[in-house]
């Protein structure tokens, strides 16, 4: 089922989640960018970044974890 994301800039926003002739899918909004194993083919983080982008995940995911659209066991 789709639902009210959390609003977060790192929190993708999906649109709906069904199947269609025994195949199920995800809409999702479209981000322009790299992926992270994009950006790690290419250098490696500075223990600086890799923090920052450590930072960010976490607060994403807390704040993901802590609505009721969050599903699953704790």
């Amino acid at each position: 089922k789709a639902a009210s994301p959390p609003n977060h800039p790192n929190i993708i926003v999906v649109h709906d989640v069904a199947a269609q002739d025994g195949t199920d899918y995800m809409a999702m909004e479209f981000v322009q960018g790299q992926t992270m194993q994009e950006i790690l083919r290419h250098r490696r983080l500075s223990p600086t970044e890799a923090l920052g982008y450590a930072v960010q995940i976490s607060d994403a995911l807390a704040l993901y974890r802590s609505t009721s659209t969050a599903s699953g066991p704790s």
